[in-house]
């Protein structure tokens, strides 16, 4: 009986051990895809800060010539026209025009970044330097066919030590 119990034993071990092997192997490949999602993720989301942030550059310096949406409406979503519209939408738009023009953005990163029937979505987060305050900014935009346009932003104030302040979003 001893000689069948050890040869039982092998084969439960052996089985075992296939099953280890088999479970290792399925973990290995889901890790593999994982990473390579998320590299092709990060490369397309780097692929878009690249095509579009000269269209955020150039939206914030319209934008703060008059600081009102209206005139430029063509490149910003109806529905985010419509809550800057409000008077709440008007009250953050008066308190941002205090920064004077905007000059440039510094420390451009990707935030949210989407893509999906609806388009691509993702956001800008990027310091702003404007006339009288250096500011963070967060601006969200959507492409859909070749057309960009605005869905929110948001200007923080930051303390001395860059941390942001003061949170206000339209959007």
């Amino acid at each position: 009986m001893g000689n069948n119990d050890f040869k039982v034993t092998i084969q439960r071990i052996t089985k075992l051990m296939s099953f280890l092997r088999k479970l290792f192997v399925f973990f290995t490949i889901i890790f593999v895809l994982f990473v390579g999602a998320n590299i092709y993720v990060a490369n397309k989301s780097q692929t878009f800060k690249t095509l579009h942030q000269p269209f955020v550059n150039t939206f914030m310096q319209d934008l703060s010539q008059t600081w009102r949406l209206q005139d430029i409406q063509s490149r910003v979503d109806d529905a985010f026209l419509e809550k800057a519209s409000t008077d709440e939408g008007k009250a953050y738009l008066d308190q941002f025009s205090t920064l004077g023009l905007f000059q440039e953005m510094q420390e451009v990163e990707m935030g949210k970044y989407y893509s999906g029937s609806k388009g691509t979505m993702g956001e800008f987060i990027f310091k702003a330097k404007f006339e009288r305050e250096l500011v963070l900014a967060r601006v969200t935009i959507n492409v859909l066919d070749g057309d960009v346009q605005v869905l929110g932003i948001t200007i923080n104030s930051m303390d001395e030590k860059g941390h942001p302040i003061d949170f206000k979003p339209i959007n």
